[in-house]
């Protein structure tokens, strides 16, 4: 637990005090599955810029998934943001999942196709994409017991291509993550990302997330 407090505050602290646009995702995230086909989640979002001090918006994030077979899944999720001082927001994203995880020995494949719509509310004019992420994570063994801490790291990458009218990439997302597992039903999540614009009004940004990831136990 000590480690969790330090890694938290050490990325705070970055954010605080870097020169470019340097963002926090604090997040926790509620989920439940019935142990066959359907899962739900429920997941609120502070976003802070340059430090902990500058709020930036709360989003709620509500999704259902479903499980199509062993390599493929549906998911649907509406984000709604409360903008401070200034016009709200709502996406729906619409995914296809697919997963492979013996394609190479000790590792795991993910893919997602994402549709991103945004919903243009008064002033505010958001833009649609088309996105494309992969995920590859090692195989870790699993401890035997349960209850003893698990550390599985992962690296991704999503491209958005906008389709509102313009046809074109305008931004590329890397990840590097790390889930640390606490117990079957607690892990904590960090990742740090680093989104480049291109065709954009836009630099890049250093996106640091930090998620308490809650499973309730199936009936």
């Amino acid at each position: 637990m000590r480690l969790l407090i330090l890694l938290y505050l050490s990325l705070s602290m970055h954010s605080a005090t870097a020169q470019t646009d340097q963002v926090l995702w604090s997040s926790a995230r509620v989920s439940y599955s019935d142990g066959d086909k359907w899962s739900y989640g429920l997941r609120p979002i502070a976003r802070y810029n340059q430090g902990l001090r500058n709020a930036q918006d709360l989003s709620w994030d509500i999704n259902a998934r479903y499980k199509l077979s062993d390599k493929w899944s549906v998911n649907l999720l509406e984000r709604y943001w409360i903008v401070w001082e200034s016009t709200n927001r709502n996406f729906i994203f619409i995914d296809v999942n697919f997963q492979e995880k013996n394609l190479i020995p000790r590792l795991t494949i993910n893919q997602r196709l994402r549709v991103h719509w945004a919903q243009d509310i008064k002033d505010r004019v958001d833009g649609d994409f088309l996105r494309y992420g992969l995920q590859l994570r090692p195989q870790i063994p699993r401890d035997s017991d349960p209850d003893n801490l698990e550390l599985r790291p992962y690296i991704a990458t999503e491209l958005f291509f906008r389709v509102d009218g313009i046809q074109q990439a305008q931004r590329w997302r890397n990840q590097l993550g790390l889930d640390v597992v606490l117990s079957p039903q607690w892990k904590v999540q960090l990742a740090y990302w680093y989104e480049d614009f291109v065709n954009s009004r836009f630099d890049f940004f250093d996106i640091f997330v930090v998620t308490l990831d809650y499973r309730l136990p199936k009936k």
